[in-house]
């Protein structure tokens, strides 16, 4: 259960915990082939172009990355919880939405940028 959901004394305690405990480790990539799972399917693909060729301090929602991928909405908010527990997305949650942003603290990352930015550049003859 999530602080935001408990009450009175077991909230602030649940709150004083997230704030001053030692952080969570990083989500890993899977040591073999990682990139099954980055890149698993189409919409993984379309996921992950729509946050890396965003500026990133664009905040999306699932529902803004589903809009802008050309994607259904469900289908993209389970790649974003895929890609987030591998720790290649970031979810910020707040009041109104969960905020997905690629994760700069992740190795494959640059590889990513560099994987959809040159798919983005026109063909020299």
């Amino acid at each position: 259960m999530e602080w935001w959901e408990l009450e009175g004394e077991e909230r602030a305690e649940a709150l004083y915990k997230e704030v001053f405990a030692e952080p969570k480790p990083p989500p890993e990539l899977p040591k073999e082939r990682p990139l099954d799972d980055v890149l698993a399917s189409r919409t993984h693909v379309r996921v992950l172009r729509v946050l890396v060729t965003l500026d990133r301090h664009i905040n999306l929602s699932g529902r803004d990355t589903a809009r802008r991928a050309g994607a259904a909405h469900g289908r993209v908010l389970a790649v974003l919880r895929h890609l987030s527990s591998i720790g290649v997305v970031t979810a910020a949650v707040t009041p109104h939405a969960t905020i997905y942003r690629l994760a700069d603290t992740s190795p494959i990352t640059p590889a990513l940028r560099a994987l959809f930015l040159w798919e983005r550049e026109e063909p020299v003859d």
